[in-house]
């Protein structure tokens, strides 16, 4: 059965009887969640949640990710900071797999081989985390740039460079102080993806790049990796 997303605390506003023999009824809550769940009235029956049918965010959702080896799987982030993920095969949201974060989510990025997924974020901050355990890999704030209220500059975008052969490579940041940020990824663990322990992956500032007249919005590595694309507002 699946469980309620992690740390979530729904406020219920809408039941549904369905059986009232077994007790399966749906509720319905206020942040667009929908759960049925068996109030295990039949004989031998136990309360449970049967199945998460939908979730939904509190905040604005501007960042996805498809996984680039897991067949269907989607990830997504919102302006609360929130990742969550989904099976698109089956159309179901996979509920008891929730990242919360303390910076809104604007963009994410998977690398080639789906153990890393980065977070552009606001504040300037990235995070880099191992998939799927979700542990911390690398957080960094990448503008130190302000605007007009005195926070830093979002990120806006996040790309991996196509993978060099010890699975390292480059991360580009686009920022909306008008920089794309290089920075170099670094990996010398064989058990690459499994917790911060036994994967020494390092994320480091390697070059800041100028040239947008504006903003940038999208940004793109080539198919080998050796030159970085990007377009702005203007």
């Amino acid at each position: 059965a699946d469980q309620l997303p992690k740390g979530m605390r729904p406020r219920w506003n809408n039941v549904l009887v369905l059986n009232q023999q077994t007790g399966l009824v749906l509720l319905g809550s206020e942040n667009h969640l929908l759960v049925l769940v068996d109030l295990g009235l039949a004989r031998g029956a136990q309360r449970r949640v049967v199945r998460v049918l939908q979730v939904g965010y509190n905040g604005e959702c501007s960042a996805l990710a498809h996984h680039p080896t897991m067949q269907g799987l989607c990830a997504s982030g919102d302006s609360k900071g929130v990742v969550r993920f989904w099976d698109t095969v089956r159309k179901r949201p996979l509920a008891n797999k929730t990242y919360k974060n303390d910076f809104p989510v604007y963009a994410m990025e998977f690398n080639a081989s789906g153990d890393l997924l980065a977070l552009a974020q606001g504040e300037g901050m990235l995070d880099v985390l191992f998939f799927p355990s979700l542990e911390r890999a690398a957080r960094k704030r990448i503008s130190h740039e302000k605007d007009a209220e005195g926070k830093f500059e979002r990120l806006c975008d996040v790309k991996f460079s196509t993978p060099e052969q010890d699975g390292g490579g480059y991360l580009a940041c686009a920022c909306w102080d008008q920089r794309i940020y290089l920075l170099r990824v670094t990996r010398t663990s064989r058990n690459k993806g499994i917790d911060a322990e036994t994967d020494r992956t390092q994320v480091i500032p390697h070059k800041t790049l100028k040239g947008n007249s504006s903003s940038p919005t999208h940004l793109m590595f080539t198919a080998d990796g050796h030159y970085v694309m990007s377009n702005s507002k203007d």
